[in-house]
């Protein structure tokens, strides 16, 4: 199966839109440079991928495809690449312009084309994982993770952080850590938690984004915790505890597993940080949710996290593998079409319709808490574990 040389001139806004130059490039026909392009037929899309993977070693993948591209083409093609190539935007290319395709949205560039068809832009999954990556999309995107008050799903955003921060029983912590801590609230929850039956818990937290951090050490403060500290750090190598620190006795790790580059030895990260005896409660996006599975199935752009999530069997075999033992776990957040439906009915019919889509999420977890059920009903799972060695 022959891979064509693309013509690049033809290319040119959205090469230049990606801060990229001809010589740049590597092609079937030659050259040196560290990002790999090919044009690839429809038809023979998928059954290129090896080949692909090929051509790009391990550089950055341009594909050019003419005329129409089925979504569910460019899925398959997505899924195929993956774990080595991670699809992260389209560029639609046609005689009246360029527009650059990314899951937060499109961008018309303004620019005309010499030809009809898609451009696919495929980065390395070591790359996209990086810490370099993570510390910016985190540093960029920080606002909106801590969440709104003001904005409709609030109560949505502050529940599920209360599920999770309080899903073990936290009453009795004296030292809390939250592990991954993006804007804190999960740890806050906890330490809450302990504050309320009497205790004085010392909170710590560290996330990769000085940013993230910086949030979250203000909300505790908020939330009237005074004893806690922050650092900057990655799961595979926490800050916490230092040379010289003891354990946690509680330790809540919420969202992030999926942006860890290697599972394993984020898993070693937290085995290193619970204190024997102690309390972990871990959860994030679930591979087995309905509606992760629809997505890469069916849609072109998928999120990083969902291509790299685990299910909650996964999770147990990493931390089971590390000497805990799993208490319980369960799912909570429905799938698909909950969230589509909580998201625009919120904001076309009010807070109302958001607090019924709230009350049938929080009836659902707790029920799938008690007696789990069909994980692909939740996009979301959490466990409680113990360390027992």
């Amino acid at each position: 199966m022959k891979l064509a040389t693309p013509p690049l001139a033809a290319l040119d806004a959205a090469l230049v839109d990606l801060q990229l130059k001809p010589a740049q490039l590597r092609t079937p026909d030659g050259g040196s440079g560290t990002t790999a392009a090919c044009e690839v037929e429809a038809r023979a899309l998928v059954e290129s991928a090896p080949r692909l993977l090929e051509l790009a070693g391990e550089d950055a993948l341009l594909v050019l495809v003419r005329g129409a591209l089925a979504r569910v083409d460019a899925a398959r093609l997505r899924e195929a690449l993956w774990p080595r190539l991670h699809v992260s935007a389209h560029y639609r290319l046609s005689q009246q312009g360029v527009a650059r395709q990314e899951l937060g949205g499109s961008r018309d560039l303004r620019k005309a084309c010499g030809l009809d068809g898609t451009l696919i832009v495929c980065g390395q999954r070591s790359k996209v994982l990086s810490p370099e990556t993570t510390i910016a999309k985190f540093d960029a995107n920080a606002k909106g993770w801590d969440g709104d008050p003001s904005q409709p799903g609030w109560a949505h955003h502050r529940w599920m952080r209360r599920f999770v921060g309080v899903y073990a029983d936290a009453s009795r912590a004296r030292r809390v850590l939250d592990f991954g801590s993006g804007a804190g609230w999960c740890g806050i929850e906890a330490a809450l938690a302990a504050r309320r039956a009497g205790g004085r818990p010392h909170l710590a937290l560290f996330d990769p984004s000085p940013e993230m951090v910086r949030r979250a050490l203000e909300n505790a403060r908020a939330a009237g915790i005074d004893d806690v500290e922050g650092r900057v750090g990655f799961g595979a190598e926490p800050p916490f505890p230092a040379a010289g620190e003891a354990p946690y006795d509680h330790v809540v790790s919420s969202g992030v597993v999926s942006f860890a580059p290697d599972a394993e030895r984020f898993a070693d990260g937290l085995a290193r940080v619970v204190a024997p005896g102690g309390t972990l409660v871990f959860g994030d996006v679930s591979s087995a949710s309905r509606g992760v599975k629809k997505r890469r199935m069916g849609e072109p752009l998928v999120a990083v996290r969902e291509m790299n999530a685990l299910d909650l069997a996964g999770a147990r075999r990493l931390m089971e593998a590390r000497g805990f033992q799993c208490v319980r776990g369960s799912h909570y957040q429905l799938s698909d079409p909950w969230p589509q439906l909580a998201h625009h009915g919120e904001r076309r019919l009010g807070a109302w319709f958001g607090r019924a889509i709230l009350a049938r999420n929080r009836s659902a977890a707790e029920a799938d808490k008690r007696a789990p059920g069909d994980p692909a009903r939740f996009d979301s799972w959490v466990a409680h574990f113990v360390k027992q060695t």
